[in-house]
């Protein structure tokens, strides 16, 4: 009985060896062309690219090297500390700050935004909704982006009785 229990645990950590050696990884630093060590979010756009926030910009990963958006290198982006990211069908890149700014990436031009009158709370994520509109999530309630401005989305409340 041992030596089947002996020969199954060692059959056992052939095969994991095996497996293991079919898979590589790489590790990818300030060093290789990140602008700071500190992802903060990873989202791949529908061309491929690997986009990822940092808090010294945003850096699009083709698979071999990195090309690094930032507030000195690219106009629209007017905070480089960025605290998430997203990409919508379409292909835009969608980031958000520590202090409230969203940054969106569309046909190759940087904007940035905020309401009227600041975001009065941190933007603590992005997604698209059923109708695949994107919505920006702050703690106390969520926003849809239209025609270059912010707008306060209506909870369901108010929309199911009016």
């Amino acid at each position: 009985m041992k030596r089947i229990f002996l020969s199954l645990v060692v059959a056992f950590y052939v095969v994991a060896g095996v497996s293991a050696q079919k898979y590589g990884f790489d590790v990818w630093t300030t060093e290789n062309g990140l602008p700071q060590n500190t992802v903060t979010g990873v989202a791949q756009t529908p061309d491929g690219y690997l986009w990822l926030a940092t808090f010294d910009g945003l850096a699009r990963f083709d698979g071999v090297r990195f090309t690094i958006f930032d507030k000195g290198n690219s106009k629209g982006i007017v905070n480089n500390r960025f605290l998430g990211i997203f990409a919508d069908q379409e292909g835009a890149v969608w980031a958000w700050t520590e202090n409230g700014v969203l940054t969106i990436y569309r046909g190759g031009v940087f904007s940035s935004f905020s309401t009227p009158e600041g975001l009065r709370e941190s933007i603590v994520g992005i997604w698209a909704d059923a109708d695949g509109k994107t919505i920006i999530e702050t703690r106390e309630r969520n926003y849809y982006f239209q025609d270059g401005k912010l707008f306060l989305r209506p909870s369901k409340r108010n929309r199911a009785n009016g």
